[in-house]
């Protein structure tokens, strides 16, 4: 038997405080299993973040297709946005998953444009960790930023409206550093303009299943 150490680092960046362990050596020709074991945490530091209620009226929710909820705002269909500025280096959601159904758990994206950036940040439901929380970025320069977050077309084979639709989204919040704060839209390039323009339809004018082509 010989003396050594082992770490252990599960998927959710620390939050997991205890656990099993199962370990094999790949010996000559065999392999030999040991026992497994558990472990615990001596030093339990999760990473701290400030949440927004996403009531804040710095907060622009895209219109006419979130469900106010007073507590949550809950979107169903592709397209549906959220126009926020903030300081400091995070980005997420805090998001209610409790009714999202595990066909839909991977497969439906949230992107967010930080920045002015063409390229989003694309993160799945999959994405959010036990507390409820999907982050985008925790890597942006210190400083103020501004963002649009998109809901991407869920599929197109579950129920969206009766019941509980499992492809719903509920965002309570935004997730930001610690201590920083949600900041006003006026003078970036989100601020709401005076005139928009707002499309009616069915599936055919969402562009459900839909393919595209891409230019560069």
């Amino acid at each position: 038997t010989q003396a050594g150490t082992l770490t252990v680092t599960d998927s959710f960046a620390g939050l997991q405080t205890t656990g099993t362990v199962g370990m094999y050596h790949n010996g000559i020709g065999a392999t030999v299993y040991a026992d497994n074991f558990t472990y615990s945490a001596s030093d339990y530091n999760p990473v701290t973040y400030t949440t927004i209620p996403i009531s804040n009226s710095s907060i622009s929710l895209s219109p006419y297709n979130w469900y106010d909820a007073t507590t949550y705002q809950q979107a169903n269909s592709g397209g549906a946005y959220i126009k926020v500025a903030f300081s400091g280096t995070t980005l997420g959601l805090n998001i209610d998953d409790s009714q999202i159904g595990s066909t839909t758990t991977s497969g439906y994206e949230m992107r967010a444009y930080i920045d002015g950036s063409t390229t989003p940040i694309e993160k799945t439901f999959a994405d959010i960790d036990i507390r409820d929380i999907l982050v985008f970025t925790d890597e942006l320069s210190a400083g103020n930023h501004y963002a649009i977050v998109y809901m991407q077309p869920p599929v197109s084979n579950v129920d969206r409206w009766a019941g509980n639709p499992v492809t719903a989204i509920m965002v309570e919040g935004i997730v930001l550093e610690e201590n920083e704060n949600i900041l006003s839209l006026e003078g970036t390039p989100l601020e709401e303009a005076a005139q928009r323009l707002i499309f009616y339809g069915d599936s055919i004018t969402e562009g459900a299943n839909s393919t595209y082509y891409e230019d560069g």
